[in-house]
């Protein structure tokens, strides 16, 4: 969801606001619409380059995924972004322990040794 502030003068759009949206006001005898997509950058970053929307794709390395085997999950990002994360069953980031998991500098996801607690939602 995106919210928008006409209170002031100008509406604010934060970085986590990255949405499509449709949207009318009226306020003051002022109509406002806006129709579009917005996908902010972040403010520090200097630029006049037009960018596109972020794309995430996860793809599967390892075609053995039996107990004791090894997993290797590919995160392949398109678009602007500055931090990858990997996540399991939640929204806490997995933390590369270089033992059970690790995740590597091209953002693939390793997990050594399966095991059948290993199974669910892997998020990147």
């Amino acid at each position: 969801m995106l919210l928008l502030d006409f209170s002031s003068s100008e509406p604010e759009i934060r970085p986590y606001d990255s949405s499509a949206f449709n949207s009318t006001s009226i306020r003051e005898q002022t109509n406002y619409t806006m129709n579009g997509n917005i996908h902010p950058i972040d403010p520090n970053i200097l630029t006049n380059q037009r960018h596109d929307p972020l794309t995430v794709e996860v793809r599967t390395l390892s075609t053995d995924h039996t107990v004791g085997s090894t997993l290797e999950l590919e995160c392949r990002v398109r678009g602007m972004y500055t931090t990858i994360n990997w996540f399991f069953n939640s929204d806490t980031p997995l933390v590369s322990d270089n033992r059970h998991y690790r995740i590597l500098h091209n953002n693939t996801l390793i997990v050594y040794d399966l095991t059948t607690n290993d199974s669910g939602d892997y998020r990147c």
